[in-house]
């Protein structure tokens, strides 16, 4: 039998189509010989990238039919330029989405615990100096979570900085910079702060008095509009991420939509929104993206640090 040989475009483009083998191949072993206890969020995740492979591809169909991805990929591969074109362009696709999966993985509540854990003795601290009686004190955690862990290497790291053309984040709670506000300088005038120097910003112990102090006193706001700890939690969260405007306005609204009960901010304040808040930032709606801040807060993050706090 004459073995089929290959010219080295054809063989390019062989060698291509093998590279998609490679993130099964990694699946299986990391359900192998992987942590018992992550497999089932590690194979969420993976099936989650095969969902948006698989939704990319359907729009793709949708919006342009007449376009076969196969035949263009084939008429790149041969010219040399072509072949090495497609070749990069699915290593490095590849290679996104098994970095994401990764770090997706790796984001246990165990793994975060462990980041978060030396902080808590401090966090329980402040909690005890500064709001002794606050409720369900475990959202701070959840909070500090929240704007610190995109990635594993940042989770509750007091150190950790957000930087763009127009504003500036740092620490545990992202205290934010920009030409228009200076939360630092705003942190400041509390009395327990007004000491605290932008050489010493990110003293964890500064950032979580400054947490605590704010949340108080927006508690303390909402605490005569909506009924029930959770929901005025929630209320306070949203000041904290968007500004008590928000939730002002939220409210005043709610008054006048029918069916809308302004005392709760899950299924009441949350289900109304002014026409700015469909602005697109981020590729999400604005007011999408505050609904998300104190759900994934409050109903996901923060039950791991109610034994802490």
């Amino acid at each position: 039998m004459t073995e089929k040989k290959y010219t080295l475009k054809q063989k390019t483009w062989h060698e291509t189509k093998k590279i998609w083998v490679i993130p099964f191949i990694i699946a299986l072993a990391v359900v192998i010989f992987g942590d018992v206890s992550q497999i089932k969020l590690q194979l969420y995740t993976l099936s989650m990238s095969l969902f948006v492979l698989l939704a990319l591809y359907v729009v793709r169909r949708w919006m342009f039919p007449e376009v076969s991805l196969t035949k263009l990929s084939k008429k790149a591969s041969q010219s040399s330029i072509g072949a090495a074109i497609v070749f990069a362009s699915v290593i490095f696709f590849v290679v996104m989405i098994l970095l994401v999966t990764v770090a997706k993985a790796q984001m246990t509540d165990e793994n975060i615990l462990k980041k978060a854990e030396p902080f808590m003795p401090m966090l329980v601290e402040t909690f005890e100096e500064h709001w002794a009686q606050a409720p369900q004190k475990y959202n701070e955690g959840g909070k500090i979570e929240q704007e610190t862990c995109g990635s594993l290497s940042q989770c509750w790291n007091p150190k950790v900085k957000f930087k763009t053309s127009q504003e500036e984040g740092f620490g545990l709670l992202m205290i934010t910079v920009t030409d228009r506000f200076n939360n630092f300088e705003e942190a400041k005038k509390y009395k327990e702060l007004k000491n605290w120097l932008w050489d010493d910003r990110y003293n964890p112990k500064y950032q979580m008095i400054y947490g605590v102090l704010r949340d108080r006193a927006q508690f303390a706001k909402y605490a005569t509009m909506l009924e029930g700890d959770r929901e005025i939690w929630a209320a306070t969260l949203v000041a904290y991420n968007a500004g008590s405007g928000t939730v002002l306005q939220r409210r005043a609204l709610c008054l006048i939509t029918e069916e809308c009960n302004p005392k709760l901010w899950f299924g009441g304040l949350d289900s109304v929104h002014k026409s700015y808040e469909d602005r697109i930032l981020y590729g999400r709606p604005l007011w999408k993206m505050r609904n998300t801040y104190p759900h994934n807060i409050i109903k996901i993050r923060s039950e791991k640090y109610r034994r802490f706090l």
